[in-house]
This record gives C-alpha cells, structure tokens and sequence, in this order.
C-alpha cells in the first residue's frame, strides 16, 4: 500500500472519485506506484473515452497539465499499457 492509499481505491484504480484531473494530479506528480501506474493510466483513459465520450472534463488547470503528461515521451511510448509499442495514445490528444 502507498502513501496516498487513503486516496486510492484500489478496486478501481481511482483516486478520489475518478475524474480526470484527480486521476491526472497523481500521475503527472510521480506519486503513483509502478503497480498501479498502468491501472491508474487506464482508469483515465476510460473517464476519458467512455464515462466522459471523449470530452475532457479537467477544467482550466487539468487541461493544461493533461496535454503535458499525454505529450511526454514515456506515454507516447509506454508499452506497460495495452496496446502496440511505440508512439500511442496521441489520439487522447487529438481530442484536446
């Protein structure tokens, strides 16, 4: 169990209520376990493509620090989630 455990709903892979900028915050801020990472990182994508239908739903802030972690190289070619290695994940930015 990590730090932020009292956060963190391991069931789900959420923090807080799932939305995208509590799901985000973590993430971009190191504080997710590499066990959980890949979980946490699907868990945003699914708030993102299916609960939200591909609308972001961050706010001003969220936004801005959404496009940042999707634009990183490690997610661009995160092979640790499903998928084909090499550049993914770029279309959540398309979205933007």
């Amino acid at each position: 169990m990590h730090a932020r455990a009292q956060f963190f709903n391991a069931t789900t892979a959420k923090y807080l209520d799932g939305k995208q900028t509590e799901q985000l915050t973590p993430l971009i801020s190191g504080l997710v376990p590499e066990a959980v990472y890949n979980d946490v990182v699907e868990a945003l994508i699914h708030e993102i493509e299916v609960v939200q239908k591909g609308h972001l739903d961050t706010g001003t802030f969220g936004t801005y620090f959404l496009q940042s972690f999707l634009s990183t190289p490690a997610v661009l070619s995160d092979t640790r989630t499903p998928g084909p290695p090499g550049p993914r994940r770029n279309d959540l930015l398309l979205q933007v």
